[in-house]
């Protein structure tokens, strides 16, 4: 076993290799070993924040190690878009590369954002739950706001402009699995199921 301080150099060694990736505008696929451009543009050095944890709490640090968001979340996210999904005494939300922290209790999951949107879970009364609740899925802009006020029994990420979903209600009856399709950015089927 490696000396602690060689373990820590190792962590930073890979941390500054994430960042130096990130700030490139490029993605490294580790199933494929593809190197590949994100359709996002490039950033600077000061917008890559990485987690970095102190006392049992997590905060972020730039490229260059200095601190930028003090270590009071008791999560820890990855910044994409401008916002890390993050939980600080017990509500979860998102926090922004100024460390402006918005709780979002309304949702019961939340998501990275992705080309722009982030994917959030909302409890919904559900009669095929017996007369509990379900987990149906919207999405959310940059904002914090809902971009669409569509729901889905399932939702994937946006990639290129494009979500795959499964309708909200979507019939499963007699061990059918559910049919996805792929929605836009207003939540309206582009490629229908």
């Amino acid at each position: 076993m490696a000396p602690p301080t060689m373990v820590h150099l190792r962590q930073l060694a890979c941390i500054l290799l994430a960042a130096a990736l990130v700030t490139t505008g490029g993605v490294v696929h580790g199933q494929t070993g593809r190197y590949t451009r994100t359709t996002q543009p490039a950033r600077g050095a000061a917008d890559v924040l990485l987690p970095v944890s102190a006392a049992g709490k997590w905060g972020f640090i730039d490229a260059q190690g200095r601190q930028v968001i003090p270590p009071e979340f008791d999560t820890k996210g990855q910044f994409v878009d401008g916002f890390a999904v993050v939980s600080r005494s017990g509500e979860h939300g998102y926090v922004n590369l100024q460390g402006e922290f918005t709780p979002l209790p309304t949702y019961a999951e939340l998501f990275p954002f992705s080309d722009g949107l982030a994917r959030v879970g909302v409890r919904v009364a559900d009669a095929r739950a017996g007369g509990g609740e379900s987990i149906r899925y919207t999405f959310l802009n940059i904002n914090l706001r809902p971009s669409t006020r569509s729901y889905f029994d399932r939702a994937g990420s946006f990639r290129e402009g494009l979500a795959r979903a499964v309708p909200f209600g979507a019939a499963q009856g007699a061990g059918r699995p559910p049919l996805w399709g792929f929605i836009d950015r207003r939540g309206r089927f582009a490629i229908p199921p």
